[in-house]
């Protein structure tokens, strides 16, 4: 399976993403990455945090932009070169249970290297 060419892409195109969050996904992802926070795996400690509750971590929401870009649109076989990120200071869509969707935005095309 392969994903759209550049020359399939226009402007404006755009696709959605989107998973409920689990406590094995958080547990997963703090074994993978090693970060242990415990406003991520503690109940007991997040309960006396800004957010009253664990929360997901940043990156794991922030990775699902490459599972849009790599398996949605364009699709298979892309890569894509760079991500801004910004958290929210609410943590919201973060929340064991949360439902989390990732929206692509607008396709904005670029050639680069040689031509």
């Amino acid at each position: 399976m392969i994903g759209k060419t550049f020359d399939e892409l226009s402007v404006g195109q755009s696709a959605r993403f989107s998973k409920t969050i689990s406590e094995a996904d958080i547990y997963l992802y703090a074994g993978i990455s090693g970060d242990f926070n415990p406003a991520h795996v503690n109940e007991e400690y997040a309960a006396t945090t800004f957010f009253k509750t664990r929360i997901a971590h940043g990156m794991l929401t922030a990775s699902f932009i490459s599972t849009l870009v790599g398996t949605i649109l364009p699709g298979p076989g892309s890569i894509y070169m760079s991500q801004e990120l910004q958290f929210s200071g609410t943590g919201q869509n973060r929340r064991y249970g949360d439902r989390y969707c990732r929206g692509g935005g607008e396709i904005r095309r670029q050639k680069t290297g040689a031509a």
